[in-house]
């Protein structure tokens, strides 16, 4: 029998202090405008509900995602499940380990780990789940990253225009 996983790991070094970090990823606005094709992000208490369109080989599907959140240490880790259901194309769950840590003054070093399961048809296209699921992951860093800035820069400029009154 196959193994029908797949794990991503990598780091993403973030502009910003840590507990800001930890709380943009907490903000389901943030998270909805980061995630391409990302419809709609509801929390329900500590866990997220999603709806994300994407294209998986011949096939455009709207997949439904529910995001667990097992554990957290905030705002140092996070320990995640999450379930995506893609109709007739089948199923794949996710376990992810996130750590957020102080790199130098107003930055953040993520690390994850994530280990993605499927079955169904989605299963045997592995290999492109594999290609989606990386550079999606790199597509919602570049984004996050690209807010993050544009909220720094907005505060640097708060911050000129404070001064400048004084």
């Amino acid at each position: 029998m196959a193994d029908n996983s797949i794990t991503l790991s990598d780091t993403a070094l973030l502009p910003l202090e840590r507990e800001a970090v930890w709380q943009k990823l907490n903000d389901p606005e943030v998270l909805a405008a980061c995630i391409r094709g990302c419809s709609a992000v509801e929390r329900d208490g500590d866990n997220f509900k999603a709806v994300i369109s994407a294209k998986l080989g011949d096939y455009q599907k709207d997949f439904k995602v529910n995001l667990t959140v097992l554990s957290t240490d905030a705002p140092e880790a996070y320990e995640l499940s999450s379930k995506l259901s893609a109709g007739f194309l089948g199923r794949a769950s996710a376990q992810a380990d996130i750590r957020l840590l102080p790199e130098g003054e107003a930055k953040t070093q993520l690390h994850y780990t994530a280990i993605i399961k499927a079955s169904g048809v989605i299963s045997r296209g592995l290999p492109i789940v594999e290609n989606m699921a990386q550079r999606r992951v790199k597509e919602f860093f570049d984004a996050f990253v690209a807010l993050a800035e544009q909220d720094n820069n907005v505060q640097a400029d708060l911050q000129q225009a404070s001064n400048q009154r004084k």
